[in-house]
């Protein structure tokens, strides 16, 4: 059921397996293990080696393609036993230094310049939201930035979320709108962990804007926005490493208040498979509708990260779960609820 692709080879019976793919991180991760008996002939170890690329199946439908990142064997008097880890192919642009010789763009989408550093590593770009093949008139890339820096930096700016594919691909997607499935109570949720962090919000988020000219080369404007909910004057000044627009600023600082309250609200909740109606996979980027009275919570959640789990117990999900509008940035956020009844 769990099987792993590599160099033309097909491993299974792993006894424990762990897979994370998250909204926040652009690389996937993967890690599994095998005990065997130590006069057990076939060692997967054999047939595969660090930077091989693989991939991880589950019923045959990928999970992970990428590279194996570490093997690691232990060995004691009757047995031996192996860990791999890897990620996806995407690990290569958040390690790797941005070398293009090309250091800006002009009149490109975020698609294309995404596309154009990419390419290199073998990634795909599925541009699924309007606002990543829009044109931009002008990108700076920075000498100290990696790959995936300044493809992340301007997907922010222009208010797209990035996150991998199956495939080893980028994702350029707008938020999930509609909800996939329900979660409830004393049904199909096997455990709920819920957390509020006030500390991790601000009522108002700032960036400072370079706007001088030769006479005034000192003048500076003021690119904000503002949380209602937060009721006491705490300000968060956003620092930003390179010249950018206003407009530019005020996405900058949308996208600051959006990451503080998806901080600042933690829900994760267990679920006994890796699997939901009609045997669809759970997804980054989809909408739930939680109904848990135990702590008040009734509303649609979006999955920021899922964490497929396999062990001596079975199939598990771990899903990390944030308010729908986190990752929808806004000028001003009124004070809003979670669900119908429980304040944020």
């Amino acid at each position: 059921m769990i099987r792993l692709k590599v160099n033309n080879y097909i491993f299974d019976n792993w006894l424990n397996v762990k897979v994370t793919r998250s909204l926040a991180a652009i690389s996937g991760k993967f890690e599994i293990s095998y005990t065997s008996n130590i006069d057990d002939p076939i060692n997967p170890t054999d047939y595969l080696s660090n930077d091989d690329l693989c991939t991880l199946l589950f019923k045959d439908k990928p999970l992970i393609t990428g590279y194996i990142d570490e093997i690691s064997n232990s060995l004691d008097e009757s047995s031996i036993s192996f860990d791999i880890t890897g990620r996806d192919k995407t690990g290569d642009l958040v390690d790797s230094a941005n070398t293009n010789n090309n250091r800006s763009f002009k009149n490109v989408s975020l698609k294309f310049m995404a596309e154009t550093l990419a390419s290199p590593f073998g990634i795909n770009v599925s541009g699924k939201s309007n606002k990543s093949n829009s044109i931009i008139n002008n990108i700076s890339l920075q000498q100290n930035e990696t790959i995936w820096e300044s493809i992340s930096k301007l997907a922010k700016y222009q208010g797209v979320l990035a996150y991998p594919d199956h495939d080893g691909g980028i994702i350029f997607s707008d938020v999930a709108s509609s909800v996939v499935t329900s979660l409830k109570q004393g049904e199909n949720i096997s455990s709920i962990n819920f957390t509020q962090k006030d500390s991790e919000k601000f009522q108002t988020y700032r960036v400072y804007v370079n706007v001088g000219s030769p006479k005034n080369k000192h003048k500076k404007e003021i690119a904000e926005v503002i949380d209602n909910s937060v009721k006491r004057p705490r300000v968060k000044q956003v620092p930003i490493t390179k010249s950018i627009t206003l407009n530019e600023a005020k996405e900058r600082a949308k996208w600051e208040m959006a990451k503080q309250i998806a901080k600042a609200f933690s829900l994760s909740i267990e679920l006994p498979s890796w699997e939901y109606e009609d045997g669809k996979i759970w997804e980054i980027n989809t909408l739930v509708n939680i109904d848990y009275p135990v702590f008040k919570l009734k509303g649609d959640f979006l999955i920021e990260e899922t964490n497929f789990i396999f062990d001596e117990n079975g199939f598990k999900t771990e899903l990390k779960l944030v308010i729908k509008d986190a990752y929808n940035p806004t000028e001003e956020r009124n004070s809003s609820k979670i669900g119908e009844e429980m304040s944020v």
